[in-house]
């Protein structure tokens, strides 16, 4: 008896906070009916679309998003699908233009990202830290595919030598950067 009593002690805790902080499913739509986002939450309290902006903001502060978030374009086709592990981002993102072409793919397991022209060109590819901040080497390319910039961030700031090229590839500026701040 004195076994199932512990056993209640320690698990009722965890019961109850598992129902105060279960999983939500938070469905936003377009004025015409279509789903604008998609995706689930882990909250003590329901988040609507109709909360008013500040009170939304309020508990989203509180919220985790768990799984795959889809958001869509007005006409239903897809604009990005994200995934979370209780409020970080993880795996394999993916943003399409409205046209269909890829707009970028980021895996946050890799730290790989690779940005896209609406050509379907690459526009940039470098490292990305979940927070949408860009780190280490990044190379950026004119719609033609000519090679556009070359420089390096440290957590979403510029650091350390920037070259510049125009569209036939030919060098013609170069910055320093420490940090976020343009040295020279």
């Amino acid at each position: 008896m004195k076994k199932i009593f512990l056993g209640l002690v320690f698990f009722l805790p965890f019961i109850f906070s598992n129902a105060q902080t279960g999983q939500r499913t938070y469905v936003e739509k377009f004025p015409n009916g279509n789903v604008r986002i998609k995706g689930n939450y882990i909250s003590p309290v329901e988040i609507s679309p109709n909360d008013p902006k500040d009170v939304m903001a309020q508990k989203m502060g509180n919220a985790k998003k768990v799984g795959k978030w889809e958001i869509f374009y007005e006409s239903g086709k897809p604009a990005a699908e994200e995934f979370y592990n209780n409020g970080v981002m993880t795996g394999k993102w993916n943003s399409w233009y409205e046209s269909g072409s890829k707009q970028y793919e980021i895996d946050f397991t890799s730290g790989q990202a690779v940005i896209y022209h609406v050509n379907g060109n690459v526009q940039s590819k470098g490292k990305m830290l979940p927070g949408m901040l860009m780190d280490g080497k990044w190379i950026g390319y004119h719609d033609n595919g000519k090679v556009n910039f070359e420089g390096s961030y440290k957590a979403g700031n510029k650091d350390g030598e920037w070259k510049f090229y125009d569209e036939k590839g030919n060098h013609y500026a170069s910055e320093l950067w420490n940090n976020g701040n343009k040295v020279q």
